[in-house]
């Protein structure tokens, strides 16, 4: 791709980010992702008269361990983002980096490619979009419980009470944002073990599985996956929980709700972002108020969602019934 594209794909990015003059910015790659990228945000950032860091990494695990001079230059970071080709948007140190005292804020590109900087879920009205994504918000934040249903057999239900609220509008313009673009999302940890139910994944999952061949049954008991039935993608997520070897890893943490109807769902991250769509993250949440720690977090994504909080429907068939 000419890399002009690339640069108008980062400056949005980094505006977003609302990065100014003088502020150091902290770009964190690894050696699957395509440098010009990078390279594009890096050239951006100088246009701007910030100050970039460019660092790469081997790949790590997503929402892993990352090592510790990279966590040092994190902390000194004003803004932070991360075109890595797995997500490290859960991971401790950037978790560290945007809570106090340091307050970065962060924007996770998560598996990002050239075409994807400049097409697809990129290409959205983020500040149009903030006023539905916070308005959810606000149903998820006074819920005592949540149900996820969709047309393909997804019937999950668990209770949200005394936990709070998450959202991703694409505007990362106060100290301590934590975004990822492009997606746009509301999102929420339940009370781990009261997580009842089955997900049926007919859209796909992260973590490198992508687009799945056929629907993955997940059985899910007291928070927790008890079986995994499907095709090739089953197998793939099946192998990814066994290789952590830590119980923590199957467990539900998230009921997610994607809100960029510019978002697509290709096998990547920008699936969860997609508006009528709805995902279920799994392992990790205590970024986002949960109590499961633990070196893994990844998402599986579907289709047409009805969502009931408490006694009101807020999305019906994979259209809002809310409005701002």
């Amino acid at each position: 791709m000419n890399f002009t594209h690339l640069l108008t794909g980062a400056k949005k990015v980094l505006d977003c980010g609302d990065l100014k003059p003088n502020e150091n910015l902290v770009i964190i790659t690894d050696t699957n992702q395509p440098l010009s990228i990078s390279l594009a945000l890096f050239e951006t950032a100088k246009s701007i008269g910030a100050h970039p860091v460019l660092i790469t990494m081997e790949p790590v695990p997503p929402a892993g361990d990352l090592l510790e001079p990279i966590n040092a230059a994190l902390k000194a970071a004003d803004l932070i983002v991360t075109p890595t080709s797995t997500s490290l948007y859960h991971s401790k140190g950037i978790r560290e980096a945007y809570s106090e005292p340091n307050h970065a804020r962060v924007i996770a590109l998560s598996e990002i490619t050239e075409d994807a900087l400049v097409n697809g879920g990129m290409t959205a009205d983020f500040r149009g979009l903030k006023p539905l994504v916070e308005k959810l918000a606000t149903y998820y934040a006074k819920g005592k419980t949540i149900r996820y249903t969709t047309p393909n057999g997804t019937d999950l239900s668990a209770s949200i009470s005394e936990r709070d609220a998450y959202w991703i509008s694409g505007v990362a313009d106060r100290p301590g944002m934590l975004l990822a673009l492009p997606t746009t999302e509301v999102y929420i940890a339940p009370i781990e073990d009261s997580v009842e139910g089955t997900i049926v994944v007919d859209a796909s999952c992260s973590a490198g599985v992508g687009l799945v061949d056929e629907p993955i049954i997940i059985t899910v008991e007291k928070g927790l996956i008890t079986d995994i039935k499907g095709g090739s993608a089953a197998d793939k997520l099946r192998g990814i929980l066994a290789a952590q070897n830590n119980p923590k890893a199957y467990q539900i943490a998230e009921f997610g709700l994607g809100l960029n109807p510019e978002c697509r769902v290709i096998g990547t991250t920008e699936d969860e972002g997609r508006y009528g769509t709805c995902h279920i993250g799994i392992g990790s949440n205590v970024g986002f108020g949960g109590v499961n720690n633990v070196s893994i977090h990844l998402d599986v994504i579907m289709w047409h969602p009805t969502i009931q909080i408490d006694d009101e429907m807020i999305f019906k068939n994979g259209e809002t019934l809310i409005h701002p």
